[in-house]
């Protein structure tokens, strides 16, 4: 029997987007100054929010972590919560356990959101990686298509890849319909670490800028099978161009 979680009707001023930040912390992020600069996001958003109060009044903040298996390290709050990570690297590179993660956690915040009368936009979920997923193909491929299975609702993906072994052939399959993939490689004089912290910057004023989007109406039904209707996404669309601005990251989109 199919799960209706129906969103209850709210003005766009209530509504919150919720923004999940899945981590890898494979053992291959230790290097590149990768897993310090995973680190420093949470401290960084929060002081954006602090600067800037439509950060903690139109949004909320989650950050999930990726190796062997996967894990809320901090559950939806608000950006400027106080919010420290001391992650470090080890095991392989689990995509099948995040997206599995991904797909009941969200379900649980759109419960969460919707029984405190304000509701959500569509999520957003920016995936940093470094490394080649090391899970079964076949069940990576099952749990991707579950996390994506309602169009109303399959969240928007960045996939942003960091390192020499990442590529977008790999990161394109993740993306969804709105969704695109950045691949950074390290260059002398420019690591892991400055392009991750450049994207969160460049991320982050874009949604100051583009906050939110068009709220889905129709119900949330977890049995549904996958479509890809209104893939139009003008925030999406306000993500891609910021990145392509930014002379950092605009040679690492994926076109």
């Amino acid at each position: 029997m199919a799960s209706h979680l129906t969103q209850k009707t709210q003005s766009d001023a209530r509504l919150k987007l919720p923004i999940y930040f899945l981590l890898d912390t494979s053992t291959s992020m230790q290097y590149g100054g990768r897993i310090d600069a995973i680190n420093s996001i949470p401290p960084a958003v929060r002081k954006a929010a602090r600067q800037d109060p439509v950060i903690d009044a139109k949004t909320r903040f989650c950050y999930i972590t990726m190796n062997d298996t996967a894990q809320v390290v901090a559950p939806l709050a608000p950006g400027g919560d106080d919010i420290q990570l001391d992650l470090e690297p080890k095991g392989l590179t689990n995509y099948t356990a995040a997206f599995e993660l991904l797909r009941k956690t969200f379900i649980a915040d759109f419960h969460t959101l919707n029984e405190a009368n304000t509701g959500t936009h569509r999520p957003v979920i920016i995936f940093i990686t470094d490394g080649e997923p090391t899970c079964d193909a076949t069940e990576r491929k099952r749990a991707f298509d579950a996390l994506m299975a309602v169009a109303d609702w399959a969240p928007r993906i960045v996939m942003f890849g960091v390192g020499p072994e990442v590529t977008h052939e790999t990161l394109d399959q993740y993306t969804g319909p709105k969704g695109f993939s950045v691949v950074c490689r390290d260059e002398p004089g420019r690591t892991s670490a400055e392009y991750i912290t450049t994207m969160l910057s460049t991320f982050i004023q874009t949604v100051v800028d583009n906050i939110g989007g068009a709220p889905a109406q129709k119900p949330l039904d977890t049995g549904t099978e996958a479509g890809n209707d209104d893939v139009d996404d003008p925030f999406m669309h306000a993500v891609m161009q910021a990145f392509r601005d930014d002379d950092l990251l605009g040679r690492a989109l994926g076109e």
